[in-house]
């Protein structure tokens, strides 16, 4: 659960392994990533130095537009911060 509003969700369909995961992106500084055929499950928590306010996904990468000006980058599959 996320302490403060969240700002976005990104839903993933990974045809390949078939399971679907949700990302969310807040205020609080982090991103979330849950699985959604285990009842929501978190998966992960990614931190951030600023509020998040913009998400996008791309395969298992996550790029994250945050409140400082900075753009991070996350590998979903480890949650390993791969730039910024």
């Amino acid at each position: 659960m996320h302490l403060l509003k969240i700002f976005l969700a990104w839903v993933i369909n990974d045809y390949w392994n078939i399971f679907l995961k949700v990302i969310t992106g807040s205020a609080d500084k982090t991103i979330k990533i849950f699985d959604v055929l285990s009842g929501f499950k978190q998966l992960t928590t990614l931190k951030a130095a600023a509020p998040v306010d913009s998400l996008e996904t791309i395969y298992n990468l996550t790029l994250a537009g945050c409140g400082d000006g900075n753009v991070l980058c996350f590998d979903n599959d480890h949650g390993n911060s791969i730039y910024g």
